[in-house]
């Protein structure tokens, strides 16, 4: 498949109804090119902020029939070069409320910029670079050479652990229902004082770690790639594209911490718990 091809069937990928013979040729592409792969995980992410955020409509069920037969239609078309899918689909679109493709495109401008943004600028392999730390972190911790210092059932457990060892901002620790337990840990880089937490849920792990934003103002002591910088400043979140085995999503909080979350979840689910109150 072409990457015009791969992107015109991102919406049923996305809803997994991927037909059958299209669905491997789909992932064999996103696995060899990166800017689709980033495309279609920005898609992913903005259409769960949208659901997370817009009420839900129900569709017609005559409508909705319409709908699938022409995205199917659209895959096979798709997978036979043919150029005219979106024509057809538009044919047959009607979307209720009006609410919810304005907020889609709001979010989608908002909250992530286009793959090509990342293609430079986001390469972090300096041993101050906080993603690179959180990756080497992570890899760590998977494999059990860096265990938490503390162990808790409960999310104040870990609250009350940062506050006893007097860090210098508020720690942000999320309340998960299926979380297993939360683990947590600190650490000084260069004197600055480092906040480490563990979330391990069934068969997945996210790590998080957290510094206060302003230690990052002049790269002296940490620092982070030109791409995530300028994507924090413009929309407070940065979704990384350079590690293939892991997923990273990197956000600034109200209170001026810097977060970087790594998990082996894939990105769509970690950006829904990371946005779920």
């Amino acid at each position: 498949m072409t990457c015009q091809e791969v992107r015109e069937v991102f919406g049923t990928a996305i809803d997994g109804v991927l037909h059958s013979k299209t669905e491997g040729l789909f992932r064999q592409h996103l696995g060899a090119c990166v800017a689709c792969r980033t495309a279609f995980e920005l898609e992913t992410m903005a259409k769960h902020m949208v659901r997370v955020n817009v009420k839900r409509a129900l569709t017609p069920p005559h409508l909705y029939e319409r709908i699938v037969q022409s995205l199917y239609g659209g895959e096979e078309r798709a997978v036979s070069r043919a150029a005219q899918w979106w024509d057809r689909v538009l044919s047959y679109r009607v979307v209720t409320p009006a609410l919810t493709t304005a907020a889609a495109v709001v979010v989608l401008y908002l909250l992530f910029v286009p793959g090509e943004r990342f293609e430079s600028g986001n390469r972090h392999s300096a041993d101050n670079d906080i993603i690179n730390q959180s990756v080497v972190n992570f890899a760590l911790i998977q494999s059990g050479e860096l265990k938490p210092t503390l162990v808790s059932c409960s999310p104040e457990g870990v609250v009350g652990y940062f506050e006893r060892n007097n860090m210098h901002f508020t720690v942000n620790v999320k309340s998960l229902e299926d979380c297993d337990w939360y683990g947590a840990t600190t650490s000084d880089y260069n004197g600055v004082k480092l906040a480490h937490i563990v979330y391990k849920m069934g068969d997945d792990l996210m790590y998080v770690y957290q510094v206060k934003e302003e230690e990052l103002q002049d790269g002296s002591l940490l620092q982070l790639p030109p791409a995530a910088k300028k994507s924090l400043a413009e929309t407070r979140w940065y979704n990384d594209p350079d590690h293939p085995d892991c997923s990273i999503v990197v956000w600034k909080t109200n209170n001026g911490v810097l977060n970087t979350a790594v998990s082996t979840m894939k990105k769509d689910r970690l950006l829904a718990l990371l946005t779920t109150n």
